[in-house]
């Protein structure tokens, strides 16, 4: 089955589906990671079945260092934005200074699109890792009432 099923399974009616969903994802392990957060929703949830929740748990332990997300590396500070050094004084109108000026547009949508990037990447870093957080919460919680 795949993940996203899996994942509905996890908000059935009946806590032995909602157990079976959490088991299979235990036996699928890392790759289904983005069952994260459904898991620690059921852990959390103080009227969750004790068999379900020790399912939820074990699919978590087997997601392994996944659940932990790697933080994106940072930016490096973007080249100055002044004229490059070759558009002398006298150049500023002809050909030379058109091929410069395409050449740092171009750089600066780059630079943009850099940005723009490592921000989701930062969002989604976060996300992540308020969910592995939570998780450990749950566990802590759930291993006290065993």
């Amino acid at each position: 089955p795949s993940v996203p099923i899996l994942v509905e399974e996890l908000n059935s009616d009946m806590p032995t589906r909602r157990r079976q969903a959490a088991q299979t994802l235990a036996r699928i392990g890392p790759e289904a990671v983005d069952a994260a957060e459904p898991l620690v929703l059921r852990l959390e949830d103080p009227a969750e079945e004790t068999s379900v929740k020790i399912a939820c748990a074990e699919a978590l332990k087997e997601m392994g260092p996944v659940l932990w997300p790697k933080k994106p590396e940072p930016m490096l500070a973007p080249a100055s934005l002044d004229p490059p050094a070759e558009i002398s004084a006298t150049d500023r109108e002809g050909p030379l200074a058109s091929a410069i000026a395409r050449r740092e547009t171009r750089r600066i949508e780059y630079e943009d699109e850099r940005r723009q990037q490592y921000y989701n990447d930062l969002q989604e870093y976060q996300r992540r890792l308020a969910i592995a957080q939570r998780a450990v919460d749950a566990l802590s919680k759930l291993a006290m009432n065993l």
